[in-house]
């Protein structure tokens, strides 16, 4: 298996450019690094707060299995695998016309009504580098959500990365479906299963649906499909609403 985009055997710090937040990583990516920490299996990563940027982490294993990531603030996160299979109800492919409309239209209301995280280096309107994810996701016609993965390159991407396209999916759901969307969400935990490697440079459609609100915590579920619509991961993602300024965020026409 040929690895691209970025090739990084350090799991424990995330680079600057990976932010979500501006001042912390985006979550995706850190559960996508501290996954690859626990063996093999749907893997369940739980973040405990905002993962720092360009600082190595520390992790411990528990003799449960669980393994506590921590940084100079304190804990960060705790992963663990998890005995029951994750199940995610079937999504289709959609026609490559309507997620092209799809993210045009998410990306205009980023940039009419403002967004919590323009600099996030998956769904930021802001970013524009070749790191940058640039996943805009939005309800398509069939009710649910579409997004796009596709980073160029050859070969297949690693583990960490396709687990990070997952993430900001599963918020864009949040604020796609929910009857009244909060001006921001952090995630705050993430149960996911890596089916089969990602190929790089082939266009991916991530499908979403809303499954539940609670107060603060929104959850949903999605599914990354390769063009023949087989499921290459799948997660079930909690989402915590929060004030975006407490994050270094922006204050948007939703919040204003």
């Amino acid at each position: 298996m040929t690895l691209t985009y970025p090739q990084t055997t350090d799991m424990l710090t995330i680079e600057p450019t990976y932010c979500g937040p501006p001042d912390s990583a985006h979550g995706g990516v850190a559960v996508g690094r501290f996954a690859s920490l626990v063996p093999s299996g749907p893997v369940e990563v739980r973040l405990l707060g905002p993962p720092p940027l360009g600082t190595r982490m520390a992790s411990r294993m528990e003799d449960d299995g669980t393994v506590v990531v921590t940084g100079p603030a304190g804990e960060v996160a705790r992963a663990r695998t998890f005995a029951d299979p994750l199940e995610v109800a079937p999504f289709r492919l959609v026609d490559d016309d309507e997620v092209d409309a799809v993210a045009e239209a998410t990306l205009e209301t980023a940039r009419r009504d403002g967004h919590p995280f323009p600099t996030c280096v998956a769904c930021g309107p802001d970013r524009h580098d070749p790191d940058a994810l640039r996943q805009f996701t939005g309800a398509a016609a069939d009710g649910d959500t579409v997004g796009r993965f596709c980073v160029p390159g050859e070969g297949f991407h690693p583990d960490w990365l396709t687990l990070a396209g997952l993430d900001c999916p599963s918020g864009g759901t949040v604020w796609a479906l929910a009857e009244d969307p909060p001006p921001a969400a952090v995630l705050g935990a993430m149960r996911c299963e890596l089916r089969r490697p990602a190929r790089a440079g082939v266009d991916h459609q991530v499908r979403g649906r809303l499954v539940s609100v609670d107060g603060r915590k929104l959850t949903s579920e999605v599914a990354m499909l390769d063009p023949e619509a087989s499921v290459v991961a799948i997660a079930q993602a909690l989402w915590i609403a929060v004030d975006p300024t407490l994050f270094g965020g922006a204050t948007t026409e939703a919040s204003a």
